[in-house]
């Protein structure tokens, strides 16, 4: 009799201390989670469709940290760019000067410099400063070529259009990637959340893989002697409005390429 009472009692003790450390672990697992999701809420602020006077007036009347600021100013020459942004829709176009121009709340003022003739933009926001900010925006004029251009973004638009550019590294976690007149050489563009938009672009090399948007490229050029290799797990693909289904692939006798992968969106190739 003593000897089941035991076995009962160790049975309920057993199962206590599963409860608890499972239900301790889960607790663990969601802070670390939260912990590590910076862009939650940078996300609902990116996407608000409250007004910016509206805010800005609020936050000048309480003196809040939010207040928008704008900046313009001459850079120093630069032959590449680096960039690695939490909230930002960014603009690279070319002009007649080197410049920066931003309008941003100032908990999401972006730092930037010219060293070694490369200009480096930085802006890491955490959740906790982020909540209850408004968007920002960065516009960059660039009066040369350049050699190499990396840039990475969190939440927001990314806009290229009327450059020269060696080498682009492109990443954009959500929002849309635009490039319009650019000549490039070897380019790689990686989207997570967003569509995916070339327009008279030349390149030698262009990579472009997306996990959740269209990806559409519109060329004046023929690209018939361009390597070209599309696909996508769900969507359609479609050549010059012809309807390939889920992949298309043609062999060129020019050494350029195009290659473009999706999960989940259409690819559209116009020329």
């Amino acid at each position: 009799m003593k000897r089941n009472v035991y076995l009962v009692l160790i049975t309920i003790i057993t199962v206590i201390c599963i409860i608890a450390g499972t239900g301790y672990h889960l607790v663990h697992f969601g802070l670390s989670v939260a912990e590590n999701l910076p862009s939650l809420g940078a996300f609902i602020n990116a996407v608000s469709d409250r007004s910016d006077d509206e805010n800005n007036s609020n936050h000048t009347k309480n003196g809040n940290q939010n207040a928008v600021s704008s900046v313009q100013t001459t850079l120093d020459a630069f032959t590449s760019i680096q960039a690695d942004m939490s909230v930002v829709d960014l603009t690279i176009k070319s002009g007649d000067t080197f410049s920066i121009a931003y309008k941003t709340s100032k908990k999401l003022v972006p730092a930037y410099k010219v060293e070694n003739n490369c200009l480096s933009i930085t802006q890491h926001s955490i959740i906790h400063n982020v909540i209850g900010s408004k968007k920002c925006s960065v516009t960059v004029t660039v009066a040369d070529a350049l050699t190499n251009v990396k840039l990475q973004t969190n939440v927001g638009d990314v806009d290229l259009s009327g450059l020269t550019i060696q080498t682009l590294d492109l990443g954009a976690d959500v929002g849309d990637i635009d490039l319009k007149d650019c000549s490039l050489g070897t380019s790689t563009l990686e989207a997570d959340v967003g569509d995916v938009d070339l327009k008279n672009n030349t390149f030698q090399s262009m990579d472009i893989s997306n996990n959740v948007g269209d990806v559409s490229v519109v060329s004046q050029k023929t690209l018939s002697d361009c390597n070209i290799d599309l696909n996508t797990s769900i969507g359609d693909v479609t050549v010059n409005g012809k309807s390939c289904h889920r992949s298309y692939s043609h062999d060129g006798k020019a050494t350029h390429s195009l290659t473009i992968s999706n999960d989940t969106g259409d690819i559209d190739l116009k020329y």
